[in-house]
């Protein structure tokens, strides 16, 4: 059944999606090469779920090669990456990594076989032997697999089939000598589609798919079994076609992997501490496993007595094997266990303008206390009383973000939407100190299960307001004296130094739920169809996608639609004439788009309902001794002179011809200001008092009502496309652009709105000011096929 749903039956429907559909960031992770150890010691030992050692081979047929090295600047900010030097005589030749009982996996034989390679690389050119350079391969005998870097710097994989031929694919755009790049590699034996990115053999360079230069379907399974193990710094066993560069972060998971969940482990750069309670043998931990080494501190001692430990339940969101429980020293306690985060306290303050943070974190909130307890309970905090910030639940369950500004306030901003008691979901929390306002996008943001949930009160950019608290990062409470303690469970703790996107969140939250359905999103009300169009765009984005609508003519069920701090996305229509947004909100922008970068609207037209127009026939003129009258009945179907609009009159009012409704020529403009030029007789009769004319009776007037939204309001963004757009009413401009950057691109026509319900008469306006404002703006703006001939009729 198709129709709207209310907030708390998405995030019910949500719920069950992520109960029976949950995808796991980490799926299928077999083998990972981090270099260090959650202490920060440098290894080259595996923590995937694989067991056994790696072993360093050194020994080439051109004689011992140099040892593995490690490097400090590594490109995630953990403690080591792993340089694999060529032999100094012949650098096609150098170090490798054998990956332990590896010999019959990944062997891609079968049609149904996936894998997916993910690595930082740092390639130091093809040296003087002009040679291809290896990342990983599993061949012997000209059988099996390998990955490889051209000698011109793209990635190539190569594979042998069942009949003796050799295949190999290449990706476009090459890598940058001396740059660490994160390239992923994924085999899908079964793809559905011959593709230069989605068949069976698919590149993706910082996270981003990059385009073969030869198509690929799917492989199926024709690649020859070679029994041999996987090496890792070169493509080939005997240490030949070696890598001579660096590497970091190598994964190798025996599932495709999703392009949202590649994109989060190009992310991972910025993933300063992971708290999943468990290795990768699934054994319970506190360890963090991210980029800040050190031990996580586990405190008891609270102002109220010592607290039990951190628990470990096998009760987990995601079907891992633990999550950690924070129990009070009581039911009616607000105190309990907190972990304090390794060389946290100068880490995460988001107190500089362009700083920002990523909390997210799987809760089950356990309530606020039982008896007469009603106490706000901590998820994480950095907070000394005058400084800092923390997260935490509302005794009614919402999420709430507090923090002390530099001059000695706190400010607080909390969901609208309330969690659940007793079950897991999926929250996070972005600080982003250059966002715009909003209520979902500004400086404070939240997500509950994936998805963004509205603040109950809108936030501006933070700028440099927060004040530093000097203080280590706590989890599972939100002061150092344990304080507001959780009183619930944790799994999955993240905390990223950057704000992620709304489609990494909807990932970590196990990208809950099928493809959106857009017709969830249109139901009737009083007559009307309507479009639940911002829900849809936040669930679009947050799945990475294109959002297609229906043809149609749609009511938005909100005051105007913002697009902000968004990135690569396509809201289209079924064409200009066949999908129109209405708007009833003169005061509103349709569309805002704020803070955005390569944000596309095409296809669709945006009208105003009721038209902004007293429009009406002049059916009496007298010559009151020079000052002359124009007595006028309005035009039914449109707004009527009541006193809430004689008092928003535009000063762009004139005269039309009443024989061919053409704007009269010589008559020029005129200000029409309610009470004094205009007046009202009641609400379908007035008067015009104005100088000679040579209008006659049957022509008509026209008093636009002035407001202040605009169908596109652009701002802050860049390389905005706005292509065969239409707009057929407006209260003011058509389009506005502000401090807009980049390549922008418009295509828009303004044309006629279609008659509204119980008119007679055709709309005499289209906008009532500009059809184009580009002020304040460095970029480049393209106008192509622009028609702006109806601003009014007088042009049509």
């Amino acid at each position: 059944m198709h129709g709207i749903r209310t907030l708390s039956q998405w995030l019910i429907w949500i719920g069950l999606c992520v109960a029976f559909s949950f995808q796991t960031v980490d799926a299928e992770m077999l083998y990972q090469l981090k270099f260090n150890d959650t202490q920060g010691n440098a290894t080259y030992q595996s923590t995937g779920s694989v067991v056994g050692t790696v072993i360093l081979d050194t020994d080439s047929i051109a004689g011992t090669t140099p040892d593995i090295a490690y490097d400090n600047a590594s490109p995630d900010q953990t403690a080591w990456a792993a340089t694999l030097p060529g032999v100094a005589t012949n650098t096609y030749y150098g170090p490798m990594l054998i990956l332990p009982d590896s010999n019959s996996r990944l062997q891609l034989t079968q049609s149904s076989d996936e894998m997916t390679i993910a690595m930082w690389v740092k390639w130091n050119g093809p040296g003087t032997g002009n040679d291809i350079r290896g990342l990983v391969g599993k061949w012997a005998s000209n059988l099996g697999w390998s990955w490889s870097i051209t000698t011109s710097g793209q990635l190539s994989f190569m594979l042998r089939t069942n009949t003796a031929a050799t295949w190999s694919r290449t990706c476009e755009t090459p890598l940058i000598e001396g740059q660490w790049t994160h390239v992923t590699l994924v085999i899908d034996n079964d793809a559905l589609s011959y593709s230069k990115t989605a068949g069976g053999i698919q590149f993706y360079i910082n996270g981003k798919v990059e385009p073969l230069t030869q198509g690929m379907g799917s492989i199926g399974s024709i690649i020859a079994l070679a029994d041999t193990p996987i090496v890792v710094g070169t493509a080939f066993a005997g240490n030949s076609r070696a890598l001579n560069g660096s590497l970091d972060d190598v994964q190798f998971h025996d599932a495709a992997l999703t392009p949202a969940q590649i994109h989060l482990l190009y992310t991972a750069q910025s993933l300063r501490y992971h708290l999943d309670f468990e290795d990768a043998q699934a054994s319970a931990t506190l360890d963090s496993q991210g980029s800040v080494p050190g031990i996580v501190v586990e405190d008891t001692a609270t102002a109220a007595g010592t607290s039990s430990p951190v628990l470990f339940t096998n009760s987990t969101p995601d079907n891992s094997g633990w999550a950690a429980q924070f129990p009070t020293l009581s039911a009616t306690s607000n105190y309990g266990p907190g972990l304090e985060l390794p060389d946290s306290n100068a880490r995460l303050t988001v107190s500089e303008d362009g700083d920002a943070m990523t909390l997210a974190v799987w809760v089950k909130w356990d309530g606020p206390g039982s008896g007469n307890s009603n106490f706000t309970r901590g998820i994480a905090g950095k907070w000394n009383g005058t400084g800092g910030w923390f997260c935490s639940i509302t005794p009614s369950g919402q999420v709430a973000m507090t923090f002390r500004t530099d001059t000695a306030s706190t400010w607080s901003r909390q969901t609208v939407a309330t969690l659940t008691q007793g079950q897991w979901t999926h929250v996070a929390m972005v600080l982003d100190t250059t966002a715009t306002t909003g209520v979902t996008r500004g400086g404070i943001q939240f997500y509950i299960d994936g998805i963004m949930s509205p603040l109950s009160q809108s936030m501006g950019d933070l700028g440099s307001i927060i004040a530093t608290a000097d203080m280590p990062i706590i989890i599972g409470a939100n002061f150092s004296s344990n304080g507001q303690a959780l009183n619930g469970s944790l799994d999955d703790v993240r905390l990223y130094d950057t704000a992620l996107s709304p489609m990494d969140i909807y990932t970590l939250a196990g990208a809950p739920g099928d493809s959106l359905d857009i017709n969830d999103y249109i139901y009737t009300d009083n007559g009307k169809q309507m479009i639940d169009l911002k829900n849809v765009l936040y669930l679009a984005y947050a799945q990475g996608s294109q959002l297609q609508l229906p043809a149609g003519t749609y009511y938005l069920n909100s005051a105007g639609v913002g697009l902000n701090n968004i990135t690569d996305f396509t809201l289209k229509g079924s064409g200009m004439d066949e999908t129109i947004l209405v708007l009833d909100h003169a005061d509103t922008a349709a569309m805002s788009i704020t803070g955005s970068h390569n944000v596309t609207i095409k296809d669709l037209s945006i009208n105003l309902d009721p038209i902004p127009i007293v429009q009406g026939t002049i059916t009496n003129i007298t010559d009151n001794g020079g000052q002359w009258i124009y007595d006028f009945t309005t035009h039914v179907g449109y707004p009527q002179l009541t006193p809430t609009n004689m008092a928003r009159f535009h000063g762009c009012s004139c005269f039309f011809s009443g024989t061919d409704g053409r704007l009269l020529p010589n008559h020029g403009w005129f200000g029409a200001v309610g009470g004094s030029n205009v007046i009202r007789i009641d609400d379908s009769h007035g008067q015009l008092l104005l100088g000679p004319t040579g209008v006659s009776v049957g022509d008509k007037i026209a008093l636009p009502i002035r407001g202040y939204g605009f169908p596109f309001n652009i701002k802050s963004s860049d390389s905005t496309r706005l292509e065969n757009v239409a707009v057929l009413a407006s209260s003011s401009l058509a389009v506005s652009y502000r401090y807009a950057t980049g390549e922008n691109y418009l295509r828009m026509t303004i044309k006629r709105a279609p008659m509204p319900a119980g008119a007679t008469e055709v709309p005499l306006f289209s906008t009532n000011a500009d059809g184009l404002n580009y002020i304040a703006s460095s970029g480049t703006l393209t106008m192509d096929q622009c028609d702006f001939g109806f601003i009014v009729l007088a042009m049509g």
